[in-house]
Parts: structure tokens; sequence; C-alpha cells
């Protein structure tokens, strides 16, 4: 389907670049692009209407499991430990 969009001089820039570095057609990298927005949109909706938790308890063990933006280092347990 073609149609023709208005785009800021910006990001018609950087969506040639991708273009021609990928050596595809503009029309094709904007699709993609517009996709991969589109779907990560959706999973952000779908996840903000899920119930969120901070922890799981583990089926194995039976012990929680704290959610963390990062990973937890064994130097960060022993800061935390040496703290007063």
């Amino acid at each position: 389907m073609r149609t023709t969009l208005d785009l800021p001089d910006d990001l018609h820039c950087i969506a040639t670049s991708l273009a021609r570095h990928n050596k595809r057609s503009l029309g094709q990298i904007v699709a993609e692009l517009l996709r991969l927005g589109l779907e990560a949109r959706a999973a952000l909706t779908n996840r903000m209407a899920e119930p969120q938790t901070f922890y799981r308890i583990d089926a194995l063990t039976g012990l929680p499991v704290v959610r963390s933006p990062r990973s937890i280092t064994d130097e960060d347990v022993k800061a935390l430990e040496d703290e007063p």
C-alpha cells in the first residue's frame, strides 16, 4: 500500500541512512521500525495490565526470588553486609 508520510528531517535522515546501510528501501525500513515500535508498545501495555509483583516463589526451593532491574552481584551483597 502506498502512502505519504510527513517525517521530520532528523527522522528522515536516520531512516534513509539505515536503508542505505542495510541495502533496503526507505519504505521497508520505515515499515520495520513502525512494526517494532508498535510491538514494543503492545508488550508494554500487556505488562502494565498484568499485576506486577516484585518477587516470586521458586518452585524448586520454595524460597522467595526478588526481581531486580539489574543483576545483584556478590560484591553488592558483601557491601550491604558490611553496613552497620
